[in-house]
């Protein structure tokens, strides 16, 4: 990938590997997060539909922060009602997400930016991302966007040649 000339199609395919990779770390962190609160962490997965919006205007670290926080008021939710139906868990997952990351958004509070948590590792398709797509600690630390994407592959920029 590092030597192809980076066109508006190349980026393209490398914005949505980026957005698919940055939804797999977070459903994985969310997985690690509801099962160390004593949860099932398949309830992570139906916020998988809510990530993308939510990846376009905080960082996969922030993402992840969203996740934890969520399934911290799960539990929390859990110890003072017991278990809910099905579906209602889930949708109270998903929508403390969005509403922590609308108080971000709008409220002016910045979601805390997490590090990489040793107990869910990077897979080697994402390191190999990381280097070829040239984002470096972008990858982690900055929403998923084309503005990124400019920084790190502008357009008509090659591969090694260039650098």
């Amino acid at each position: 990938m590092d030597t192809f000339e980076s066109t508006a199609r190349t980026r393209e395919v490398i914005l949505q590997t980026w957005q698919s990779l940055a939804i797999g770390e977070c459903l994985a962190f969310g997985e690690y997060a509801l099962a160390a609160h004593n949860l099932n962490p398949a309830l992570a997965r139906p916020a998988a539909s809510a990530l993308p919006t939510i990846l376009a205007q905080q960082s996969i670290g922030q993402g992840c922060a969203l996740m934890w926080s969520a399934a911290k008021h799960l539990a929390s939710l859990f110890m003072r009602s017991g278990v809910g139906s099905a579906g209602t868990t889930e949708r109270e997952l998903v929508n403390s997400i969005c509403s922590n990351a609308d108080r971000a958004n709008f409220g002016g509070r910045p979601v805390k930016q997490f590090s990489r948590h040793s107990a869910v590792p990077m897979s080697t398709f994402a390191s190999a991302f990381i280097g070829t797509s040239r984002l470096g600690d972008d990858y982690w630390n900055v929403p998923v966007s084309e503005d990124a994407l400019d920084r790190a592959r502008p357009i008509g920029s090659g591969g090694a040649a260039d650098e």
